[in-house]
C-alpha cells in the first residue's frame, strides 16, 4: 500500500484523473444529448447505464491490456499509412458521430426539435440508446485507455483515476443534460462539437493526428461567446421586467388623466383647439414613457382636411398628428362604454354602425363636416392594419372629399421594427405587451401634399400612388 502513497504515483494519479474527465467531456455530451430524447421519468437511469457502461469498457481494455495492443498491430496498409483495427475502430465511430450529430441537429433546426424515435416504444427506443451509447463508449475508451498506458503503467493507478472520472461525470451529467435541454442553442454547439470531434476521429483513424486541444480552444470560446449571450438575454429579461413595472402603472395614470381632462374640459365648454393642445401634450407624455421616437419627414400641410394615413396597428392613433385638431372615426359601440365613450365624445369622435349603410354614409357626411369646422378628421383608407405594402382601399371617403370639396391630406406610417405591426392572429393584449416591453422603437410619419378634385376614383389612385412611393414594400 505505502507503494502508491509516492509523490510520483499521486501526482500521475491526479494529473490522469484530470486528463480522464476532459477526455470524457464529448462522452458526457453524447449521453446528454441522446437521454435528453427520453422521457423525463427514465434519463437520469439511462446516463447511469452509459456511464457505467463506459467504465466498464475502460476498465475490461485495461485488464485485457495485452489484447488491446494487438489492435495497433498492422492489419493492411493504405500507400504509407498502416492500418491497424483501432484505425478501423476510431474511422467508423467518426463516421458514426459524424452522422449522428448532422441528423440530431437538421432535426432540431428544421423542425424545431429532435424527433428521432419519437414514435417508437419507449422500451424500444431505451434499448436504442443505450446501444448507441455502448457503441461510441467503445471508441471513447480507445483514446482513454491509450492516454491511460502513455501516463503511468501501474495498472491500479489507472483503474483508480478512471474510476474518479467515471464518478466525477457522472456527478456532472446531470446539470449538463439540464443545461443542455433548457438552451437550444447550446445543444447545437455541443451538436457541433461532436461534429467536430467525429472529424477529429476519422483523421485519427486514417493517420493524421490532429490535437485535441485545438478543438477543446475552440469550442471553449464559442461555449464562452454563448454564456455571454445567455447572461444578455436574462439581463434583457430582467429590464423587460423593469420596463413593465414602471411603463404600464404610468401608462394606466396618464390614460385616466386625459380622460379626465377631455370630460372636465368639454363640460366647462373649452375650445376644441385648446382640447387638441391637451392631446398633443399628453400624447408626447405616452410616447416618452414608451420609449416611441416619431421622426417626422416632409412638410405638414397648415389647414384643416382629412388625414388619409396607411394602418400598421391601433397605436397609429397616437403617431398621427395635424396642424388642425384632429379627430376619429370609432365604432358605435365605444359610445356606450362607460368613461371611455365620454372621453371619445368630448373629442369630437365620429361613432359609425359599420353593420348599417346609413350609418357609414352618414359618419363619412359628419367627417368632411368635422372639416368645415377647422378640423382634420383621420383616416385610413384600408380598414385594416398591414406589415408592409399596401392593402386595397376602401373608395368611400375618396367620394364624400370630392363631393364636398374637401381636401386630403396624405401621410405615412412606417416602424423601424416591422414587427411592431398589429397583424394576422396575435390579440390586442399580446401586442401591447410586447409594446410595452420594447426598449425603444421609432416612427417615421411623413406628410404629403394636400390632395383635391371632384372626382373620387382620381383622388383615390393619385392618393395610392403617393403612399405607394413613400412606404415599404
Amino acid at each position: 500500500m505505502e507503494a502508491y502513497l509516492t509523490l510520483d504515483v499521486l501526482l500521475a494519479f491526479m494529473t490522469l484523473s484530470f486528463l480522464e474527465v476532459v477526455l470524457g467531456i464529448d462522452n458526457i455530451i453524447f449521453i446528454s444529448i441522446l437521454t435528453n430524447k427520453l422521457p423525463e421519468a427514465i434519463r437520469a437511469k439511462a446516463r447511469k447505464l452509459g456511464i457505467g457502461l463506459a467504465l466498464v469498457f475502460r476498465v475490461l481494455m485495461l485488464l485485457g491490456i495485452t489484447w488491446l495492443m494487438t489492435w495497433t498491430n498492422t492489419l493492411f496498409s493504405i500507400g504509407d499509412h498502416a492500418v491497424s483495427g483501432k484505425d478501423l475502430v476510431l474511422f467508423a465511430g467518426g463516421l458514426f458521430l459524424l452522422h449522428k450529430a448532422t441528423v440530431e441537429i437538421y432535426e432540431i433546426v428544421e423542425k424545431g426539435h429532435s424527433e428521432a424515435g419519437h414514435h417508437m416504444k419507449v422500451k424500444k427506443h431505451f434499448i436504442s440508446i443505450i446501444i448507441q451509447i455502448g457503441l461510441l463508449d467503445i471508441v471513447f475508451s480507445f483514446d482513454s485507455i491509450l492516454t491511460a498506458i502513455g501516463m503511468t503503467d501501474d495498472l491500479p493507478v489507472m483503474i483508480a483515476a478512471i474510476v474518479v472520472a467515471m464518478i466525477v461525470m457522472l456527478k456532472f451529467s446531470g446539470p449538463v443534460s439540464k443545461i443542455i435541454e433548457k438552451h437550444p442553442s447550446l445543444q447545437v454547439l455541443a451538436l457541433a462539437f461532436l461534429i467536430l470531434i467525429g472529424f477529429m476521429l476519422i483523421l485519427d483513424g486514417a493517420g493524421i493526428e490532429v490535437s485535441k486541444s485545438y478543438i477543446y480552444a475552440a469550442v471553449g470560446f464559442s461555449l464562452f461567446v454563448e454564456m455571454l449571450n445567455l447572461r444578455g438575454k436574462k439581463k434583457q429579461n430582467l429590464m423587460k421586467l423593469i420596463r413593465y413595472m414602471y411603463r404600464i402603472p404610468l401608462t394606466i395614470v396618464l390614460l385616466l388623466l386625459i380622460i379626465s381632462a377631455v370630460i372636465v374640459a368639454k363640460f366647462l365648454g373649452v375650445s376644441m383647439g385648446f382640447r387638441h393642445r391637451m392631446f398633443s401634450a399628453w400624447r408626447s407624455m405616452v410616447l416618452f414613457t414608451l420609449g416611441i421616437n416619431v421622426n417626422v419627414k416632409g412638410e405638414m400641410v397648415r389647414r384643416a382636411g382629412i388625414a388619409m394615413c396607411n394602418h400598421r396597428s391601433y397605436a397609429d392613433a397616437i403617431f398621427v398628428y395635424s396642424y388642425a385638431p384632429v379627430v376619429y372615426l370609432a365604432m358605435e359601440e365605444l359610445k356606450s362604454w362607460p368613461i371611455f365613450g365620454l372621453a371619445a365624445s368630448a373629442m369630437d369622435t365620429v361613432f359609425v354602425d359599420r353593420s348599417s349603410k346609413e350609418s357609414r354614409r352618414a359618419a363619412k357626411l359628419m367627417l368632411a363636416d368635422r372639416v368645415s369646422q377647422g378640423m382634420s378628421p383621420v383616416v385610413f383608407p384600408e380598414g385594416y392594419c398591414s406589415e408592409k405594402g399596401l392593402l386595397p382601399f376602401k373608395p368611400g371617403m375618396f367620394h364624400v372629399a370630392a363631393e364636398k370639396g374637401v381636401p386630403i391630406l396624405p401621410l405615412t406610417i412606417e416602424y423601424s421594427d416591422p414587427e411592431m405591426a398589429w397583424v394576422g392572429e396575435e390579440s390586442f393584449i399580446s401586442h401591447l405587451t410586447r409594446m410595452l416591453g420594447k426598449p425603444s422603437w421609432s416612427v417615421d410619419l411623413t406628410f404629403g401634399p394636400a390632395m383635391e378634385g371632384v372626382d373620387g376614383v382620381d383622388l383615390n389612385d393619385r392618393v395610392a400612388a403617393w403612399m405607394s412611393e413613400n412606404i415599404r414594400h
